[in-house]
């Protein structure tokens, strides 16, 4: 989904990056398709999880729900780190999370 908002990534992470505010995006829709998510553990854990869910046509979270859509699969799922380095309090990325779903809406 193309948002026509730039937005600068300060810092670099990887997939074992723990403690970050994330957005999942759908290549495959034009409008709608972002999901922002925040996690505690490891990315690559957290991405494990909804490719689990999708995999298994477990559509009860909204990540799921989308990709089990029609026409839709993993392969059109982007992922991009937004902000990391929360020491683990999980206010501050919820908080965080909640900032990032309004300026991309």
């Amino acid at each position: 989904m193309n948002t026509q908002k730039v937005y600068t990534i300060l810092d670099h992470y990887s997939c074992a990056s723990s403690n970050v505010v994330y957005m999942i995006t759908c290549t495959r829709c034009s409008t709608g398709g972002i999901y922002i998510g925040e996690t505690g553990q490891k990315l690559r854990t957290r991405m494990n999880h909804h490719r689990h869910k999708i995999n298994t046509k477990s559509c009860d979270t909204p990540v799921g729900q989308h990709f089990c859509s029609e026409n839709h699969s993993l392969q059109d799922m982007q992922l991009l780190i937004l902000k990391g380095n929360f020491k683990t309090e999980q206010k501050g990325r919820y908080m965080n999370s909640n900032v990032w779903s309004y300026l991309t809406h």
